[in-house]
């Protein structure tokens, strides 16, 4: 029987206390494990941290507006309100006719319109009439210049021709006398002739080259008379062509004075009321585009002077969003950056954010010191179809995006250079 088989339990037991066994130190282990993790835990906070990205951002309040602003009416003067043929929330289109007004100012300018009108119609009537008469005479003495010079042409020819025969026979004439005076000189130097026939033929002579010679210059001062004439009808033509021309020039700037004082008048309207017809003293407003009204005055009969009288709208949906920024941020703001614009009306938290860019900004501050900004919308999101001019809200600028890493060193940098000039001492 073995040694152990005789032992009692109690005694089995102390024979293997849990002290008597001997136990390895892991603490060494346990703080290598422990270095490893920390380090691979900075390692990967270090590593996200160079990696994410957070974004630097602003806030500035925004109103919500159109491309295209609405038509606004206001009048410089208080009017009268006697018709509506549109309400609020109807639809017009181009050329509809939208209120009906008048006012004391508004009948002295139609009175105006109506008085140019007039005078440009008696212009048009009476005038045109006395011109096209006096044209009539200035022309008709034209052409009988024409005739006359005509005649005168024709008689020039005619003259010319009958001095041609004339001069032939004249000359055929005088040929004749000197071979006759040849013949009978041959006969007197011989002593037959008689010196008689001799003076007779010379006489003779003469005479014919006198005849020549004054149908000559009667033919000439004939002549010079004639393109006289000629050239004093042409001359009245010419005087008579330059008081057509006159009278014409006359005729276009009274037509074109009384045009443009009518032109001036209509205009006056126009630039005070836009489009419009004129309606027994009063004025009918047409609508200068298709469109919705979205305002209509609802007071008394009168509108007052600068008062919105009525807008029209063409867009439902707005097209960016108008901010003041002051000259503080201006400077890190620059085309094209991300922006996300929280409606006031619609919380974002429900609705979303609408998301833009920066597609505009003045280049140089207003009166106040503050710059103009347009924030384009992309997308409208869970907002769309619900938007509309005028409505505001906070809109969110990203500037940039830094990492932790470099926000860090941002603020290291900062404390530096604020203990270095002194600030933080």
């Amino acid at each position: 029987m073995k040694e152990t088989d005789q032992l009692e339990s109690q005694q089995f037991q102390r024979m293997y206390w849990e002290s008597d066994v001997p136990v390895r130190d892991l603490r060494a282990r346990l703080m290598k494990r422990l270095i490893y993790a920390a380090g691979l835990l900075f390692i990967l906070i270090f590593s996200i941290s160079a990696v994410v990205k957070f974004p630097d951002q602003i806030e500035l309040p925004f109103t919500l507006k159109n491309d295209q602003q609405e038509e606004v009416y206001k009048f410089p003067h208080s009017v009268y309100l006697l018709e509506k043929y549109v309400n609020t929330s109807d639809t017009v289109s181009s050329g509809s006719s939208l209120i009906r007004i008048s006012s004391p100012e508004i009948v002295e300018m139609i009175n105006r319109y109506n008085e140019s009108k007039a005078a440009m119609d008696i212009l048009t009537d009476a005038k045109l009439q006395a011109e096209w008469s006096h044209r009539d005479m200035i022309l008709a003495s034209i052409r009988q210049n024409m005739v006359s010079i005509e005649d005168y042409q024709r008689q020039i020819r005619l003259d010319q021709s009958s001095w041609q025969e004339q001069k032939l026979k004249l000359r055929a004439e005088l040929k004749e006398v000197e071979d006759k005076l040849a013949a009978y000189e041959s006969l007197r130097a011989q002593s037959i002739g008689a010196r008689f026939d001799l003076v007779e033929q010379e006489t003779k002579r003469t005479q014919v080259k006198s005849t020549l010679q004054q149908e000559d210059l009667r033919f000439e001062k004939e002549n010079n008379r004639i393109k006289n004439a000629i050239s004093r009808l042409l001359i009245e033509n010419d005087l008579a062509t330059s008081r057509l021309s006159k009278s014409s020039a006359d005729f276009r700037a009274d037509s074109m004075e009384s045009l443009s004082i009518l032109n001036l008048s209509k205009q006056r309207i126009l630039d005070a009321f836009g489009p419009c017809e004129i309606e027994d003293g009063s004025i009918v407003l047409k609508s200068p585009l298709s469109g919705k009204i979205s305002f209509l005055f609802e007071g008394e009969k009168e509108i007052p002077e600068g008062t919105t009288a009525l807008k029209i709208s063409n867009q439902q949906q707005p097209t960016y969003g108008f901010i003041k920024c002051p000259p503080g941020v201006a400077g890190k703001l620059k085309l094209g950056q991300i922006s996300h614009l929280k409606v006031l009306s619609f919380p974002f938290y429900e609705y979303g954010t609408i998301l833009g860019h920066l597609r505009d900004i003045s280049f140089s501050p207003d009166e106040k010191g503050e710059y103009n900004i347009q924030l384009g919308i992309d997308q409208a999101g869970r907002l769309e179809g619900l938007l509309q001019p005028g409505l505001t809200g906070t809109a969110v600028i990203i500037i940039e995006e830094k990492t932790l890493l470099q926000y860090f060193f941002y603020k290291v940098k900062k404390h530096y250079r604020q203990i270095k000039d002194g600030d933080l001492l």
